[in-house]
């Protein structure tokens, strides 16, 4: 999905977050991946509403 995007000249951003499950944000106390998807979506906010 990400290549069809940028072929359409696109600067999507496309994290893997490997080894969890749909719905795994819901899960930000227990699991560090959310945590790290959390702040990784803060770094993209904060970097394109300038």
């Amino acid at each position: 999905m990400i290549a069809r995007l940028r072929a359409l000249w696109r600067r999507d951003r496309f994290d893997l977050m490997g080894g969890v499950v749909h719905g795994f944000m819901q899960m930000g106390a227990a699991l560090p991946e959310a945590r790290e998807a959390f702040s990784n979506c803060g770094d993209v906010f904060k970097t394109t509403t300038v």
